[in-house]
């Protein structure tokens, strides 16, 4: 014990001796050791109750933000979508760079086949009513 002032308390009990009773030394320690281990539990469990203090507060205000996230993300997507909607409403709109029209050396060659108007108009018909019928087998197959 080179605690200051508790070292010379611990000298002053060593050299001194009850009239009463004879007391040991050892005895002392033992009364010493026990209000030492008083105190360090009353400070352990003082420690563990404030971690648990500040754990359930951190947990508490997890959920609280949590919640507020949730709440306030219907008015985020509605604010960024209709932000991105203005940004792009009003932009300059982009001219494909890529053209889908035939050149005329092409054209001439099926403008040829008679009756190319019709067929074309009947194929494109066709390939429609195949791909509607492809999408609901798929749908049916499910």
């Amino acid at each position: 014990m080179n605690w200051g002032f508790l070292g010379e308390f611990w000298d002053s009990i060593t050299s001194q001796t009850l009239t009463a009773w004879q007391y040991t030394a050892d005895w002392f320690k033992q009364i010493g050791l026990a209000v030492a281990g008083a105190i360090g539990g009353l400070f352990d469990y003082l420690i563990h109750y404030f971690n648990d203090v500040f754990v359930f507060l951190g947990w508490l205000f997890n959920g609280i933000k949590e919640l507020a996230s949730a709440v306030m993300l219907p008015i985020a997507y509605i604010g960024n979508f209709l932000k991105g909607f203005i940004t792009n409403a009003i932009k300059t709109p982009l001219t494909p760079e890529t053209s889908y029209t035939f050149s005329t050396s092409t054209m001439e060659i099926f403008e040829t086949i008679p009756h190319w108007n019709s067929i074309s108009s009947i194929l494109g018909v066709a390939i429609l009513i195949l791909g509607g019928f492809a999408i609901l087998r798929l749908i049916t197959k499910v």
